[in-house]
């Protein structure tokens, strides 16, 4: 046996238990439909911010290239923040990005791996190494003749790097 409930804008149907020919008490009803309010309230879609999500904005830049600079280069291509680009996560998107900012540091500041890395988190020198290396074989493939720091990492960012291996 079963009995239905207005939820909401739907009618839900229940069933009702029957011990010796009895309907279910109250409670039994009011709980199940709690219940049913519970699972409603969950697997309703969660409202989305209305402003979105925050793009990072590069800041205007004069004078020589900085290891600061390249650090935000790097997070702006790929809109994240600096605090996650410098943490040890090793998530390819944040990984990637930490590579073209090493080699945007070691190409346009001429600063040494350890300068590089203690600019990007405290890393090892042999992991900027990698980094740069990785890029240096995207490079290769790619004509970046004329571009600015912020060109080159959106092309380095756009570019296929299993092809450079």
């Amino acid at each position: 046996m079963t009995t239905q409930l207005l939820n909401g804008d739907s009618l839900v149907t229940i069933p009702v238990y029957q011990t010796d020919r009895r309907i279910a008490p109250v409670h039994v009803l009011r709980s199940e439909a709690q219940a049913l309010e519970r699972i409603r309230i969950f697997a309703a879609p969660r409202p989305q911010e209305e402003s979105g999500p925050q793009l990072i904005t590069l800041p205007p830049h004069e004078g020589p290239m900085t290891r600061r600079r390249c650090v935000q280069i790097a997070s702006w291509v790929v809109q994240i923040d600096r605090e996650t680009l410098i943490s040890p996560t090793l998530k390819w998107r944040t990984a990637k990005a930490r590579q073209i900012g090493y080699w945007l540091t070691h190409r346009f500041c001429g600063a040494t791996l350890n300068e590089i890395g203690q600019t990007f988190g405290g890393r090892d020198h042999t992991s900027v190494l990698h980094g740069i290396r990785r890029v240096n074989a995207v490079v290769a493939h790619l004509n970046l003749d004329g571009l600015s720091p912020e060109g080159i990492a959106q092309v380095l960012w756009d570019a296929d790097w299993s092809a450079a291996r």
